[in-house]
Formats: C-alpha cells, structure tokens, sequence
C-alpha cells in the first residue's frame, strides 16, 4: 500500500510532464510551419524593399543561419547593395540599400539585423587577407562607411551609451569595424535558442533553379514567361511548379518600393 501511494503521484507527475513536452514540442513545430523556406534571393530582396519589420526580421536570421563562410552568401548580398544585376535588386526611390535598412533596424532595436551586419564584417583570422571571404568582408566594411553619417553616428552614440545589452555591445563592435579594428563576436552575444522557429533556406538559386524543384532551368525553356512578374527573383521549369509554389512565394514577394516611372527608366 504505501508503495502504491508513492507511485500514483510520480506516475501523474510523469504523465504531466509527458503532456507539457508533447505541447511544447507541438507548438515549436508550429511555430516553424508558420514560416515558409525562403530563398537567398528572396532573402535579400525582403531586406531591401519589404515595409513589413517582421518579415525583415525573419530575412536576416535565415541569412544569418547560413552567412559565415559561405562566400555566394556574401557575395550576393553585395550584388544586392551595389546592384550589381539591376534586373533582380533595382534601386530604391530613396537611394537606400540593404545596409541601409539594416542599420535603421538595428537603431531600432532590431537584434536580427545586427547579428547580420556583424556576421557578414566578420574577418576570418585563420585565412589571409586575400582570401575570398576576407575580401567580401572588406568590400562590405567599405559599403558601411559609405552609408550616411548620420547613421553611423547614431551606431556610435548607441556603443557609447553605457548600456549593456548585447544591442549596445553590438553596436561597439560594428564601430571598431568600421574603424578597420579587427573585433571578433563573443561567444552568447546573441540567443541562439529560436533558431528552430526560423524559416529554412532553400538550397538553390531561384533566378536559375526552378523554385519548387530546384532543377537548373534550360536555357531552351520560357524562362521569363515563368518567372515572377513582380520580383523577377524565382522562375519555375513548368507552370505546374509556379502553381504550386505560389502560396509558398507569395509570403516573402514584394514589389519594388518607389519603382521609377516608364518616363523616368527610359530618361536613364
């Protein structure tokens, strides 16, 4: 009897504990399926012209996920500042880039757009200048000083502030950057407990690969004709695939914000 008066207890204990891990578990997963995959084009076209902070948000910790090391990464994220294939990242109205946006959100609060400008000015010490990576990082650096100064000065103002979060310490960071110290990130600087909740990359480059399959488009196929009108950023190998993916890609298209006008792009 008394055996048995110890065990119901831990037995209803256990079963609980069964239940909480199983809704913790169930609401991780949904927390995952709310977000589809996203492309790196995608991505960077989110962080250039999307009005939508949360969807930014989201952009830059997918990139994040995958950033360091990865020269395409990086790579195309210059494209995108320097507009390197204006058919895919025209310019903003207002002559903002990426960098831009990334700094306004990080002076805003935004730990997600930090994490990626420090990611993406982050030397790596174990290869020489020269290195690819290294070079990309540089470019970047060089990008950022030639945003405008008053945002620069108020990344400053935020390191100098005497604030210990990991916003400020990020900002110092950034600064010494620019400044051509070689400053590295410190281990737990930023939360890595959300990652699970956070979209997955696709593999592939939706301006070549199909979108949903990921197959190289042909270069006999109708590329154009199955590609996104608005965002020119993912195509498709057949109209079945654009179909299905079509609820997929609507969450993370956005239009060009302040396209110039026909009279304005035929003036250049």
């Amino acid at each position: 009897k008394g055996i048995i008066q110890v065990l119901i207890p831990a037995v209803c204990l256990l079963a609980a504990a069964v239940v909480l891990f199983s809704k913790y578990r169930v609401r991780n997963r949904d927390r995952r399926e709310e977000y589809p995959a996203v492309s790196v084009p995608e991505a960077l076209r989110v962080l250039t012209h999307s009005n939508d902070t949360e969807k930014r948000k989201l952009a830059a910790e997918a990139l994040c996920g995958i950033m360091y090391g990865e020269v395409t990464i990086i790579e195309e994220l210059l494209d995108e500042v320097m507009r390197t294939h204006a058919e895919y990242c025209p310019a903003r109205a207002d002559g903002l880039t990426l960098l831009d946006i990334a700094l306004e959100d990080m002076l805003q609060g935004s730990i997600s757009a930090a994490r990626l400008l420090l990611l993406c000015t982050e030397h790596d010490s174990e290869w020489p200048d020269e290195d690819e990576w290294n070079s990309f990082v540089q470019a970047v650096i060089v990008a950022l000083r030639a945003t405008s100064s008053s945002k620069r000065h108020r990344i400053a103002e935020l390191a100098n502030a005497g604030d210990s979060s990991n916003l400020a310490h990020a900002a110092a960071i950034l600064t010494k950057r620019m400044h051509h110290e070689r400053v590295t990130i410190p281990e737990g600087l930023f939360d890595k407990k959300q990652e699970s909740c956070l979209p997955d990359v696709l593999p592939f480059n939706t301006r070549f690969c199909c979108a949903e399959c990921g197959e190289n488009l042909r270069a006999d196929l109708p590329i154009e004709k199955l590609r996104c009108e608005i965002c020119k950023n993912v195509a498709y190998c057949s109209q079945k695939h654009a179909n299905v993916d079509q609820e997929r890609h609507a969450f993370w298209c956005c239009s060009h914000i302040g396209a110039p006008s026909s009279s304005s792009q035929s003036s250049t």
